[in-house]
């Protein structure tokens, strides 16, 4: 990480590292799935995540309607409140979600500064 600051490389090895720890949803990164990404297969089938967590489709709803439906919303909440699915502990999405978790920290130091 120090070479690569060096050499103003853009990397995500914080990210990495974080991963290799161990660090996944539920744990030290929360998942942001369920705000920042989702699947839409070609057959219609939407999917919460890469977990397969089925939570629409769009040939009965259209995209929107399903992203604020009740049970997508069940689906957001039940990861905020760290119940992860069985899937969560090879997230493909690590990185994602480590940057949403970075980016909403960095926000509330700026509004505990701003507070101040």
């Amino acid at each position: 990480m120090k070479r690569a600051g060096e050499l103003a490389v853009r990397h995500n090895l914080d990210a990495f590292a974080s991963q290799l720890a161990g660090a996944g949803p539920g744990e030290a990164i929360p998942c942001f799935a369920g705000y920042l990404y989702s699947r839409v297969f070609v057959d219609g089938r939407v999917f919460f995540c890469c977990e397969h967590i089925e939570a629409g489709h769009i040939d009965e709803s259209d995209f929107a309607t399903i992203w604020q439906s009740p049970p997508y919303r069940a689906l957001r909440e039940r990861l905020r409140a760290g119940r992860s699915f069985p899937g969560c502990a090879r997230c493909g999405k690590h990185d994602m979600n480590f940057a949403a978790a970075q980016a909403l920290t960095a926000l509330d130091a700026q509004s505990r500064a701003a507070d101040c």
